[in-house]
């Protein structure tokens, strides 16, 4: 009886059998463990809807603290907004699109019967619009899913995007972990505690003291003259941010928090001068 307690709780289906000879049977685990919540990722396609007002209204908030502190919290703060605007505007948005080629191949099936229906000429024109802008949205959604390189304008995009996505998740997943004394982690917890300890032991600890290079070996090789010392030490500049940040491409992939370059390129007359001040103050003292 004990041993039976200790078996997970299922729950039995019969299916119908349909052309089939055999029926099939589905199988239920009850009481399973809820799935993680997905962690927050920026979409490119997000910035083109409401995207600056919803960015706006998340920066407008007062956080006290130093400008990285600042940065963090409305970054957070932002996710909300973006994640409604998701929801109203692209959560559906490969099925949209797709209807919406339905409706255009429908409305010019018309138009080759009635040719001078100015009518039906009005609706292909406004479908072929919509259809145009939101196919657009979708292959740079798919282009930054797949973070493959642009094909060529056409529906072989969708598909070959569609097969990289599928090739990357693949790849990507880790289902287990042997690490150590030749232990198997498979719960997700277990593997991501096992990577931070092995990158921790990998990096070491901080050490205060360190050999100086040898000055004999130093003098003999090329050295950099004054005017290239003061460029070294220069400040860096608003303008080096900038540059800096605009030349990340907009389909790297995101960081820890889930943005991408993108959304700062897009949210830059918004979000600018507080990422320049965040990345000068911790450049100028590690803050």
């Amino acid at each position: 009886m004990a041993e039976s307690n200790a078996l997970p709780a299922y729950v039995i289906r019969y299916l119908t059998e349909g052309i089939s000879n055999h029926c099939p049977i589905k199988a239920e685990q009850l009481h399973t463990k809820h799935k993680a919540r997905r962690p927050f990722k920026y979409c490119n396609i997000w910035g083109h809807l409401g995207f600056l007002e919803k960015v706006e209204t998340a920066w407008q908030m007062q956080v006290h603290g130093c400008a990285m502190y600042q940065v963090v919290k409305k970054l957070n703060a932002s996710k909300q907004g973006l994640k409604e605007l998701n929801k109203l505007h692209f959560r559906d948005i490969l099925v949209e699109v797709e209807d919406d080629k339905i409706k255009l191949e429908q409305i010019q099936r018309e138009l080759q019967t009635s040719p001078r229906d100015q009518d039906i000429q009005g609706k292909e024109k406004a479908q072929y619009q919509k259809f145009i802008r939101y196919s657009y949205v979708v292959e740079s959604f798919l282009q930054q899913r797949s973070k493959a390189t642009w094909i060529r304008i056409g529906d072989d995009n969708s598909k070959y995007f569609f097969s990289v996505i599928k090739q990357k998740k693949l790849k990507e997943a880790v289902i287990q972990l042997r690490y150590g004394n030749d232990v198997i982690h498979i719960e997700p917890e277990e593997i991501s505690k096992t990577f931070v300890e092995y990158y921790k032991e990998l990096l070491g600890k901080k050490v205060v003291d360190r050999t100086r290079a040898a000055r004999r070996i130093m003098i003999n090789r090329l050295v950099l003259s004054t005017t290239q010392h003061m460029d070294m030490i220069k400040p860096y500049t608003n303008e080096d941010v900038r540059d800096a940040i605009f030349s990340i491409d907009g389909n790297k992939r995101s960081g820890p928090d889930g943005y991408e370059s993108d959304f700062f390129k897009k949210a830059w007359t918004i979000v600018g001068k507080y990422v320049t001040t965040a990345v000068l103050q911790f450049l100028s003292n590690g803050k």
